[in-house]
């Protein structure tokens, strides 16, 4: 299976989206563009404040699930992501999963998918994913979740650390920084740093742009999902390119 190359533009950053899934046949109807999948995400880093208090109760859960269901049908989405972020203990996890279920009892199969479901195997261990995507990928698929089920999410910018020089180093969080892919100066890219082992870089440059890609190939993911669309690269010089390249190539 072709993990599918995704990328997500927030509300707050777009005026208008020309809505391009239709193709013309030759008889002038149209129809929809077979491999052009659009989701619907809900929350958020500044969307998801309510969540706490709707996923506490049945009640919350279900109106959730209902007016998810609601949007589905109206506009003919393919999916649905839950983006809470971001649950903060043990008991908001609890409700976060059941919330998806709610959600997945809801919506119409196969074709719609909660982004994450509780497994079928069920654990007395509460374990704690670790801050790095590869450890909490490795916890999933420990609790039976198939890789192909998860998403990478690429960030089209950078936070800068004016006072670090490697990762994990120490900084000043007053002078900390955020900046689009598309604007980065070009220094910084001529003076990238790649760490082939943490699959991650101190800039971005060719390379880098192609590694992760590259990784969630060589997992068997599901999805490489860049965000947001408005700060990529344009031509050679973007990550959405460079990561539909990478997926659809014979290589790995």
């Amino acid at each position: 299976m072709t993990a599918i190359n995704a990328v997500y533009y927030p509300s707050w950053r777009v005026d208008l989206i020309t809505y391009v899934v239709l193709c013309l046949n030759e008889d002038g109807t149209l129809r929809l563009n077979p491999s052009l999948k659009i989701i619907l995400s809900i929350g958020g880093g500044s969307g998801s404040a309510e969540f706490p208090t709707t996923a506490a109760k049945s009640e919350g859960r279900a109106c959730f699930a209902r007016s998810a269901r609601q949007w589905v049908d109206r506009y003919g989405f393919d999916d649905i992501d839950v983006d809470w972020e971001y649950s903060t203990n043990p008991g908001q996890g609890n409700d976060y999963i059941a919330l998806l279920e709610a959600t997945r009892a809801a919506l119409p199969a196969p074709r719609h998918q909660a982004q994450l479901f509780s497994t079928s195997k069920k654990s007395g261990t509460h374990l704690t994913p670790r801050i790095s995507y590869a450890d909490s990928l490795a916890f999933l698929s420990a609790a039976d979740f198939p890789n192909h089920k998860d998403i990478l999410s690429i960030p089209a910018y950078a936070r800068y650390f004016p006072t670090a020089s490697a990762p994990g180093e120490h900084y000043d969080k007053a002078n900390v920084g955020e900046i689009e892919y598309r604007d980065l100066p070009p220094e910084w890219i001529c003076n990238t740093i790649i760490d082939i082992d943490l699959c991650a870089a101190y800039a971005v440059d060719e390379d880098d742009k192609r590694v992760k890609a590259e990784w969630v190939k060589s997992q068997g993911l599901g999805c490489s999902s860049y965000r947001t669309g408005v700060g990529d690269g344009d031509g050679e010089e973007s990550l959405l390119r460079a990561g539909y390249e990478v997926l659809r190539s014979s290589s790995i």
